[in-house]
Parts: C-alpha cells; structure tokens; sequence
C-alpha cells in the first residue's frame, strides 16, 4: 500500500509539473510571436509583459538585441542581454547558430535585474551573417532548471 501511495505521489507531481511546463511554453510562444511580428532589424527583442509586480513563476521578462554586429568573432559587441527586474528567475543566455546548431555564446547566471550589455563570442566564427536563437534559460534559486524560451536574432561577422 505504501508502495502504491508513493507511485501515485510521484504521478501527481509529474502531472504537476507537465500541466507548468505546458503553461510556461504556451505562454512564451505567444509572447515571442508578437515580438517577431512587431521588431525592425535593429531594435532589441523584449519578451514578457511589462506589469508593475514580480512576475509569476509562468512567466519571463526578457531583453536581447534582434541584430548583434562584431568586428570579429573575439571582438566585443553590443548584445544588449537583460533579465529584467520583475521575474522571479534567474536566466541564462546561450546563443545557437540556427543552421547547425552549435551553441557560440553562454552567458554568466543573470539574478533579476541584471543585463550585460556588451559581450565576444565563446566562438571562432567567420565573417558573415547568420541566423541564431538566443535562449534565455530559467533557474530558481536553488539552480534547479525550470524552463527556456527562445527567440531569433540576426548576428553579423564583419571581419
């Protein structure tokens, strides 16, 4: 009987956490869609409702230049990342070449309120244009992972 309590004690959490994680993802695509339609080449990308209280744990504020430009890839440029101040969550950034996937980019843990406004690549990459995702992935504060949302922005190599 035990057995089975501690079967169905874990099922409902699952159930729990599933129902959270299907909030967090419906909610961040439909904020990052109104943000893809809305952006001009070279504005920031902002995700999250601009309300006057902390966000709830459904939710994520975010902020992240729609076109970064560098001199080189080693070479600091203006990424304009923010975790902004009414999230409940720490984020951490890491920027994918959208084509291949590979991951150019990670960020320090962000607490709230916290931006970075210039940052290099982790990454040799040759000069040119590409497409990325930036994903602004969510710790709480004992670094346990809570979710990521993601949102595409242009990157230029000019030497």
């Amino acid at each position: 009987m035990k057995k089975k309590n501690e079967v169905l004690s874990s099922l409902k959490n699952f159930v729990i956490l599933l129902l959270l994680a299907i909030a967090f993802s419906t909610s961040s695509f439909l904020v990052i869609k109104k943000a893809m339609e809305n952006r001009n080449k070279n504005e920031t990308v902002e995700k999250g409702e601009e309300v006057a209280g902390k966000l709830n744990s459904n939710q994520l504020a975010i902020k992240i230049n729609s076109a970064i430009t560098l001199e080189s890839s080693f070479k600091k440029g203006k990424f304009g990342i923010e975790n902004k101040g009414n999230n409940v969550y720490d984020v951490i950034v890491k920027i994918y070449l959208k084509d291949t996937n590979e991951l150019i980019y990670t960020s320090p843990k962000l607490n709230p309120g916290e931006k970075i406004d210039e940052a290099a690549l982790d990454k040799k990459i040759n000069k040119g244009s590409y497409k990325c995702i930036a994903y602004f992935e969510a710790y709480d504060g004992n670094n346990n992972y809570k979710g990521k949302s993601g949102v595409e922005i242009n990157l230029t190599i000019k030497n």
